[in-house]
């Protein structure tokens, strides 16, 4: 068969499963973990184990996270309201904002320090 008569097809799941959106193992047992925590009721306990898990995507997560799919999830299979997602949603991708300019501060540190 030559190039030409080749085609490309995708097969997308309509239906997606945690597995498929969290594909590491160890952030999505935590965030498992989350979710069977009554997460809803905002409890310092209950941020302190989605920090858990925002930290366990920064250094375990090797493909990213589609937070689409992830929102989708929550609004279907777990039944949350349009605010408890986006306000959980958005405090993951701020700590993980925050530990990607943490990583390039020490970074940078490091150079100046050999620099002094």
């Amino acid at each position: 068969m030559n190039q030409e008569n080749r085609k490309k097809i995708n097969i997308s799941k309509t239906d997606l499963e945690l597995e498929d959106i969290i594909t590491a193992k160890i952030p999505r047992k935590l965030f498992q973990y989350f979710l069977h925590n009554r997460p809803l009721c905002n409890h310092s306990y209950e941020i302190e184990i989605l920090d858990r898990f925002i930290c366990s995507v920064a250094k375990y997560s090797r493909k990213p996270i589609n937070w689409e799919n992830l929102e989708e999830y929550l609004r279907k299979k777990e039944v949350w309201s349009e605010p408890n997602v986006s306000g959980w949603i958005s405090r993951v991708k701020t700590g993980l904002e925050i530990i990607r300019v943490y990583r390039k501060y020490r970074s940078y540190q490091y150079m100046t320090e050999s620099v002094e």
